[in-house]
């Protein structure tokens, strides 16, 4: 389906996440794959698969997870530097046309979860958007805003 990119908002001045890694489980890879990334991202890190236990301090296991994908198409999950993948994204992004603004985010009075609301973002910009995409964690101010009383829960995955 045809996407078009207009514009990709970062508060940090700079693409960077430090020299950590990330694990990508396979609703992911799924996603990468309908984006034509999957084989540059699986070819930049390493597959895993099976399980893992969790111990506490006097060993009595506290948890064990098996890592399951959602298609056999995918490995369960995979582990990724942090900023290769990001580095992958953002080349993609910007091959697609997309523009980016860094140092940026969107006022807090602005965003308010109806249709057609305008965005004003902090550079003094604003715009209307199909689509807005809050990749700023678990405790997202954004989706605070927009879901006030909406608590993450656990999928299976992670948390949505």
């Amino acid at each position: 389906f045809p996407v078009t990119i207009s514009i990709l908002v970062e508060k940090r001045q700079t693409l960077s996440t430090g020299n950590a890694g990330i694990i990508l489980y396979s609703n992911a890879l799924k996603c990468l794959d309908a984006v034509g990334l999957l084989e540059k991202v699986l070819s930049s890190g390493f597959v895993m698969s099976g399980s893992t236990e969790v111990w506490s301090s006097d060993s009595k296991l506290i948890g064990h997870t098996v890592y399951q994908t959602v298609d056999k198409k995918y490995p369960p999950y995979m582990g990724i530097n942090r900023q290769l993948l990001l580095s992958i994204l953002y080349e993609s992004a910007v091959a697609c046309g997309a523009k980016f603004k860094f140092g940026v985010t969107s006022c807090a009075n602005t965003v308010t979860g109806v249709c057609d609301d305008v965005i004003q973002l902090t550079d003094g910009t604003s715009g209307t958007y199909d689509l807005i995409i809050a990749a700023d964690g678990t405790n997202s101010e954004l989706r605070t805003r927009l879901f006030e009383n909406q608590q993450s829960v656990f999928t299976g995955y992670g948390l949505c």
